[in-house]
């Protein structure tokens, strides 16, 4: 087991710079997706000379997720998604594709996705309660899609904007329309939150792969 914590700490090392970013600017520096590519190139070169790693169920794990990683940065050309959360799908397959009989990484990006649609339900849910609550209308239609904006949120989307997205000169996140978030100061208008997908995932691997790797043969 010693050596797949070891495996899981340097797999959190290198994942959490971009989910940190993420969390931060909505964006994963292209630094970073050279930078965790190589190092997800050097696990399964690993695996493979010194870790007698096999196609099945491993190999097929972590092939799975890099396709499906894949088909999300070709998607993220004509519909409102980040090229970087589909790198990061693929990466982190390859670092943590399989262990005592559960493909760690699959998981941990079913859980993370699961973790972000509650999270922006509940916070469209929350905002629209306490509009209600002041006599605010609110139809009910709305309740869990989208929320009337806060000064101080940063990463709202207007209901109208549809995508695709890219990085701009400047490192902002943009659509045809122009700059994709909201200001931050700005309120009063039809938005839904945009969660951090890069961190709902990186953080869904790393807590499956620390409850399936530790915390399992422990408490099992």
């Amino acid at each position: 087991m010693e050596c797949e914590v070891a495996r899981l700490a340097l797999a959190g090392m290198a994942l959490a710079p971009a989910a940190v970013c993420d969390a931060r600017s909505r964006s994963v520096p292209v630094w970073w997706l050279g930078m965790g590519w190589a190092a997800a190139c050097l696990f399964v070169i690993h695996d493979v000379v010194w870790g007698g790693a096999e196609w099945w169920p491993g190999g097929a794990a972590a092939a799975l997720g890099v396709v499906c990683g894949g088909l999300l940065v070709a998607a993220s050309r004509y519909v409102m998604l980040g090229a970087a959360d589909g790198h990061i799908m693929a990466v982190s397959c390859m670092m943590l594709p399989w262990y005592g009989g559960v493909p760690l990484a699959l998981y941990g990006i079913a859980a993370g996705c699961a973790a972000a649609l509650v999270w922006m339900a509940a916070l469209n849910m929350w905002y629209n309660l306490r509009d209600m609550a002041g006599g605010r209308a609110i139809p009910l239609r709305d309740l869990f899609v989208c929320h009337h904006k806060r000064s101080g949120e940063r990463f709202a989307v207007g209901v109208a904007r549809r995508g695709p997205v890219h990085m701009g000169d400047s490192g902002i996140v943009r659509d045809e329309a122009g700059d994709l978030f909201e200001p931050a100061h700005a309120e009063g208008s039809w938005v839904r939150p945009v969660a951090p997908m890069a961190s709902f995932v990186v953080s869904g691997v790393l807590a499956v792969s620390v409850y399936v790797t530790v915390l399992s043969p422990v408490f099992g």
